[in-house]
């Protein structure tokens, strides 16, 4: 059975997720599948059982906007 193929954005933003958490983890010495557990698991008690949802959420909703963004303008400056 072949494996799917992701979308090219998919698979950036799944090559830039594995190099940040390969950062975090060299510099915390945590292991990035702790990492990434956990900031699951903080956003999901957050947001279900309404503890900091508001701030989560707007925390989010800012974020991965702005990072976004910045990432944007960081392509356009390198191809220009």
């Amino acid at each position: 059975m072949a494996t799917p193929q992701l979308p090219p954005q998919v698979e950036e933003y799944r090559k830039n997720l594995v190099q940040d958490l390969n950062q975090i983890e060299a510099q915390t010495k945590v292991n990035k599948v702790y990492i990434a557990i956990a900031g699951v698991v903080f956003v999901a008690i957050s947001v279900l059982f309404n503890v900091l949802h508001v701030f989560t959420t707007n925390i989010i909703a800012t974020v991965v906007p702005a990072i976004r963004f910045l990432d944007a303008a960081r392509r356009t400056m390198l191809k220009a």
